[in-house]
This record gives C-alpha cells, sequence and structure tokens, in this order.
C-alpha cells in the first residue's frame, strides 16, 4: 500500500509541520490528498530543513491528484539533491499542466524530472530556467521530449542554463517534433552563431505554430542575425523575436532584420518582406538604451522606419500593412509608385492618398514624429516624383527638374490630390495589391 493512503490526515499534518511548514500550506496538502475540486494551482517553497520523507510523501500525493493543473516549487537551498525523492511519485501524475521549477538547481538531478515530462500527456507549459540544466542534462531532456506519446506541449522556457551552441543543437532537435510549441524561451545559454543556424531550421520548418523565440543575452552577432533573418523569410507565424542584450548585433545585423521587415528596393520585394515578425525586444519599453543601441548601428533613419514597420506588422489587416510600407518607400525615395505598372486610371486614387490631408499621419515614419510642415513638403515631393514619372496623366512629355515646368508639375499634382480625394475612400488601396 502506498504512503498516501496508509497515512491518516493526523499523520500527515504532523510529518509537514515537523518541518516548519506553516498551517495552511499543510491544509491545502490534505486538501489535495482528497482531490478537493477547488485546488487546481500549488505553489511550494522548500526551505532547507526539508526532509527526504517529507518530500517523498508530497510526491505521492500529488502523484494521485488529478485536480491540480499548475504546480510551482520554489527553492533556495540544498533539496535539488533530495529531487529524486519527489519525483518518485510525482512522475506518475497525468494531469498536471504546467510545471515551473524556475531557480531550482538541478545540476545532476535532470534525470529525475525527465520520466515526468515523457509520461504526462497533457503537460503544456514546462519551465525549467535557471536550473543549471548544461549539456549534459539538455540530452535526458530533450529525449524525454522526444518520447512523448502526446504533442501538447506549447511554452517551454530553459533560459539560464548554460546550453550553449551544441545544447541548442540537440534540444532543437527534439522541440521539432513539438508540433503545438507556441514560445520558446531560451534566454542567456551563449548559443552563438552556430545556436542560430540550428533555430533557423526550425523557424524555417513548415508547419511551424512558433510565436515567440526569446534570445536576449545570447552572443548573437551580425552573422547570427542574418542567420535569424533569413530563415524567417517565408514565416508567417512567428511574431516575437527576442534579440535584446546581444550587443555585438551592429549595422549589418539590425540592418538585415530592417531588409526582412520591410525591403523598400522595390514593390515586389516590399510584398515579399516578413509581415508578421513586431517585435524584437529592443522599443517596446522606456528603456531608451536599447533604442540607442540601434539608432548608433543604424542611424535614426533607418531606425524609425524598423520601429514602424514593426509596429505595422502588429495590424491584422496585412494588404494595408504593405500599402503602408510601399507608402513609406515612396516618401523616402527609395522607390517611385510612377514607375510602378500602375494602369493610368488607378493613378488619380494613389495621387489623392498623398494629398489628401487626413492621411498626412500615415505619410512619416518617424519617432518623434515631423512637424506638419515637413510633412506637407514629403507629400508635395511624393506627388511630385509620381507625376514626373507618369507625364501621361498631364499629357505632356517628361519635364526637366531645371525647367520652369517644375512649378506646374507641383501645382497639377496639387491640383489632381484634391478633385480625387474623395474617389480614394471607395478605393481603399486596392491600387497596390
Amino acid at each position: 500500500m502506498s504512503c498516501a493512503s496508509s497515512l491518516d490526515d493526523d499523520d500527515d499534518r504532523l510529518l509537514f509541520k515537523e518541518q516548519q511548514m506553516a498551517d495552511e500550506l499543510v491544509e491545502k496538502i490534505i486538501s489535495i490528498k482528497h482531490n478537493q475540486r477547488s485546488i487546481t494551482s500549488f505553489e511550494i517553497y522548500f526551505p532547507q530543513y526539508q526532509s527526504t520523507i517529507s518530500l517523498q510523501r508530497l510526491g505521492d500525493i500529488l502523484r494521485r491528484n488529478t485536480r491540480v493543473k499548475t504546480l510551482v516549487i520554489k527553492n533556495y537551498s540544498q533539496i535539488e539533491q533530495r529531487m529524486a525523492a519527489l519525483m518518485g511519485g510525482l512522475q506518475y501524475n497525468q494531469y498536471i499542466h504546467t510545471l515551473n521549477l524556475r531557480g531550482f538547481n538541478l545540476r545532476e538531478q535532470t534525470q529525475y524530472i525527465a520520466p515526468f515530462i515523457s509520461k504526462n500527456p497533457k503537460l503544456v507549459d514546462l519551465n525549467l530556467s535557471g536550473c543549471n540544466i548544461r549539456q549534459s542534462g539538455i540530452i535526458l531532456l530533450s529525449n524525454a521530449i522526444m518520447d512523448r506519446s502526446k504533442d501538447s506541449i506549447c511554452k517551454v522556457n530553459l533560459s539560464e542554463n548554460g546550453l550553449g551552441s551544441m545544447g541548442i543543437e540537440v534540444l532543437i532537435s527534439a522541440v521539432v517534433k513539438c508540433n503545438q510549441l507556441k514560445e520558446l524561451y531560451l534566454d542567456d545559454n551563449e548559443i552563438g552563431t552556430r545556436g542560430c543556424n540550428s533555430l533557423a531550421n526550425l523557424l524555417k520548418r513548415r508547419g511551424s505554430k512558433l510565436e515567440t523565440l526569446s534570445l536576449y543575452d545570447n552572443s548573437i552577432d551580425n552573422e547570427g542575425a542574418i542567420v535569424l533573418s533569413r530563415s524567417l523569410k517565408k514565416n508567417s507565424t512567428l511574431k516575437c523575436l527576442g534579440l535584446r542584450g546581444n550587443k555585438k548585433i551592429t549595422m549589418p545585423g539590425w540592418l538585415s532584420i530592417l531588409r526582412l521587415v520591410c525591403d523598400t528596393s522595390s514593390i515586389k520585394s516590399i510584398k515579399a518582406s516578413n509581415h508578421t515578425v513586431d517585435n524584437i525586444g529592443m522599443f517596446r519599453s522606456n528603456d531608451d538604451s536599447r533604442h540607442l543601441r540601434v539608432v548608433t548601428s543604424l542611424g535614426a533613419d533607418y531606425t524609425n522606419l524598423l520601429r514602424s514597420s514593426l509596429e505595422l506588422n502588429a495590424k491584422s489587416n496585412k494588404s494595408k500593412v504593405v500599402c503602408q510600407k510601399i507608402i513609406f518607400a515612396h516618401a523616402r525615395e527609395d522607390l517611385n509608385i510612377g514607375r510602378c505598372s500602375i494602369q493610368r486610371e488607378a493613378m488619380p486614387n494613389v495621387l489623392s492618398y498623398f494629398g489628401d490631408d487626413t492621411n498626412a499621419s500615415l505619410i512619416q515614419y518617424d519617432h518623434p514624429p515631423l512637424s506638419p510642415a515637413m510633412v506637407d513638403t514629403i507629400r508635395l515631393e511624393s506627388i511630385y516624383n509620381m507625376l514626373l514619372a507618369r507625364p501621361d496623366l498631364v499629357g505632356k512629355a517628361a519635364p526637366d527638374p531645371d525647367d520652369t515646368l517644375y512649378i506646374c508639375f507641383v501645382v497639377v499634382g496639387l491640383l489632381l490630390s484634391i478633385v480625387f480625394s474623395s474617389s480614394f475612400v471607395q478605393t481603399k488601396l486596392d491600387w497596390f495589391v
């Protein structure tokens, strides 16, 4: 007969109170023992004086519980040496959805966690960050993930475990088979460029549901950033690529990220850009040092374009996202919409967009915003450049910029923008897509 059923409640209370557990916590353990429906989350802190027998007892109680869905175990002592006692029973629990052992110094104890990971068919969220798993432990952990009979894991956090590039390579061989995985946190693991190559295989995989890949503080350099950028070219699921703290990334690396989300070399390249990644961990905070780090590498103009492109990618209407990026590119004079294969009948709608005051805020991508006078100047230049490339709109030959017709073209552009401003509302940017 198991320990959980052979001891009565008074024996259990006595055992756990001898470990100086608070009365409230002891009563919660008793409730878990009786499988009370109301107890779905259990968080416990083990002090140094926790005995092996009490850990074995708790593991045996959790073994039979079917109500607890979230288990958080906090520890700042030497309990990791007695992990086998706890996991002896816990490994048979098949109802826990979330296991959080953050900061638990597993060292060589990963072998006792592995059976729980491989056997639990309902495990969704696994947090082993800061557990000192290292490369030896990641092999056991990866094998446990591959041995799972049911594909249910959606979130894995293995940050601060000293995995290195070799450990990442082993891990990816396992998580690549986790078809439900949406979040993967690998911060502070010194993965380097080789680790990025392994991650690229995961990002290129068809059918991937991964939405968040956090790689903060990983000694990633320009080569690694370029590898990641290229792997995301056709990826339409990843939203967050966390790159904060990778100080080796300079201009070439950040430029590859910019070209990933907004390649302004042509309309075709803009359409082929990634319109899903909306966060790289550098702009969504009040920490100006992160922003300045990118500005120092890319310059203010490119940084503003990168930031605005990421913000655009957060929008659900991807057709409008593409159109807005094309408008950015034209306003920057990286390309000229007038030279694109847009039918003559549609051009007035295009011109009206730049001429409509209500769209003025969409012309710029700067942080902080440009002055209204500067925005108006950009709008006029945008109209003129389109007319310069499409003289058929006014029935004239292409003008010489030094000619007096320069002024005429600007005036005509302004008039056209006013005349056709109402018709643009009905077209809804269909001229780009």
